[in-house]
This record gives C-alpha cells, structure tokens and sequence, in this order.
C-alpha cells in the first residue's frame, strides 16, 4: 500500500495532490539516469547502490552554505583565466583558492552531468550559487 506524504498514515491514496515529491528528487533521479546509461553495468543493483552511496556522502552537510566572498573569489578566478571552458584541474584550483568544501565541487558537477575535462566554468559557477541559496 501506497502511503500519503508523511509516512505515518496507513490512509490509502486516491490522488496525486497526496503525494509529495521532494524538489530535489527530479534532478537525483536525472543524474542518476546519465550515469546509468553512460557506465552500462551489469548488476545495475550493485551500481545502483554504489552511486547513491557515493553520492550521499558527498552531500555537503545540511547548512553548510558558501558565502558570497566565496563565489566572488571563485569566480574573479576564473574570469581572468579569459577562457569559457577550464579543465577540471582549474575547477579545483579555483575552488580551493576559494575555500569552497570538495562535497560543493562534486554537488556542482554532478549536477551539471559533466563528465568530460571540459567544464564550462560560469555554468559551474552558477550550479554553486544556486545551492548558496539553498
């Protein structure tokens, strides 16, 4: 059985204005998908286990924000590099010029899906922004 947003009622649900899906879950599931489609395993549990493992402990600890210093330094970084893409070397540098925790580095790349060398680092950039803002 099916239960409504909460977890605790054993209430049977009838329609979809019971159910609450967490804002975040769209994009975890996406990410997830890529990276299915992209490593092709063959025991999809094991790999399946694996990645949500990896990826819950890189999740950056609930109220641990990057302050604005933080982005400006990252990105006045980066801006004078004159380039729109940087390798993931020059992400890391800049980031850790910045202060910036590796589980935000991760966070951000995971969820812009690159996986090339090949980072367009005010993409990246914004993906850092928008989880200062929580």
């Amino acid at each position: 059985m099916v239960q409504a947003a909460g977890g605790g009622s054993d209430e049977p649900l009838y329609c979809a204005e019971q159910i609450r899906v967490p804002p975040e879950l769209p994009d975890i599931l996406k990410n997830y998908t890529k990276h299915v489609i992209r490593s092709q395993p063959d025991d999809l549990l094991a790999a399946s286990a694996e990645y949500f493992g990896k990826l819950a402990k890189q999740r950056a600890p609930a109220g641990q924000r990057l302050s604005k210093m933080q982005l400006e330094s990252f990105y006045d970084q980066c801006s004078r590099r004159d380039k729109d893409h940087l390798t993931r070397a020059d992400i890391d540098a800049a980031c850790e010029a910045a202060s910036i925790p590796a589980a935000h580095i991760t966070d951000a790349l995971t969820l812009g899906g690159w996986a090339t060398d090949h980072i367009p680092w005010l993409d990246f950039w914004a993906l850092l922004a928008a989880s200062a803002a929580g």
